[in-house]
């Protein structure tokens, strides 16, 4: 999102705030935003996406996790744009500190190298606290929609979809407005998000097989919603989100996700035969002095 929304946009001015930035509390401090001149937001952002390309990358997640996560908790506290991936990416990189500054792995694409016992201790806590907020989260999602009479009456995407601030392109109004013409495929979307959360929500306790339905009916649920209501930031958030929490260790990696697997293993072979030739090169130095 920092690459494509112009800086005037993720930090735009406003009487109340005319410099365009929340600095407020503990992002005062320590928030990358706050910390540089309000005049050169821009080099933030740059910095920003620097440090992110880096953690993409995988290389020492041991040392990119903090800078990972200053950066989400820096944007979500500072920004003026902000909606609720950004809250879940702050917590949910916090929470992925123990569990990266414990993975010896040069590059995190590796397979999983052999740690101390107390190291996956803490490294699985910290991941059980994933999968708790995940299921809290859907489940205070789905609840609270109960105590709004359009959700418990069926109605709520109609306007959701319909009117403004989070309407549908205008493009897309006229073949979604004769689906939400229908008063079944009203309830149908309006009491299958609710149930979708649910689901989720409860996935928490779920055998594989369950989990990977719940990583599909998550996965389209927020496909839908980024690209109905225009939020791609969000939805890509909470893709990630649904991984950590419904692919757990052990489990046979799903089809969509094999690539991942495939990743890993080519990267191990890469690092043998780069240890290979470095070993070579030594013997052929030490024989030759």
């Amino acid at each position: 999102m920092s690459v494509a929304t112009p800086v005037g946009h993720l930090f735009f001015a406003s009487p109340e705030r005319p410099d365009g930035r929340v600095c407020t509390g503990v992002a005062e401090h320590i928030g990358l935003f706050c910390l540089v001149p309000s005049g050169q937001l821009g080099s933030g952002v740059v910095l920003s996406i620097v440090i992110l390309v880096v953690v993409a990358s995988g290389w020492r997640p041991r040392i990119t996790a903090i800078p990972h996560w200053w950066i989400s908790f820096s944007f979500y506290s500072t920004t003026n744009v902000v909606d609720g991936g950004d809250q879940v990416a702050a917590v949910v990189t916090f929470l992925l500190i123990p569990i990266c500054v414990t993975d010896r792995r040069r590059w995190h694409w590796q397979s999983p190298v052999v740690t101390r016992q107390s190291a996956r201790v803490v490294a699985h806590l910290s991941l059980v606290l994933i999968w708790i907020q995940a299921s809290v989260l859907y489940l205070h999602a789905s609840v609270s929609k109960l105590g709004v009479l359009e959700w418990r009456d069926g109605s709520a995407v109609w306007y959701w979809m319909m009117f403004p601030p989070f309407s549908v392109p205008e493009y897309m109004k006229p073949a979604v407005g004769f689906v939400l013409s229908h008063g079944p495929a009203v309830l149908a979307i309006t009491w299958g998000t609710l149930a979708i959360e649910f689901f989720l929500a409860w996935c928490v306790f779920a055998r594989q097989a369950v989990r990977m339905a719940g990583l599909v009916a998550g996965w389209t649920l927020h496909a839908a919603i980024a690209i109905a209501l225009g939020l791609p930031g969000f939805s890509s958030i909470m893709f990630a989100l649904l991984i950590l929490y419904l692919v757990r260790p052990g489990d046979s990696i799903p089809r969509p996700l094999s690539f991942v697997t495939r990743l890993s293993e080519f990267f191990d072979v890469k690092m043998v035969e780069l240890r290979v030739r470095k070993a070579e090169r030594g013997q052929k130095v030490a024989e030759g002095s």
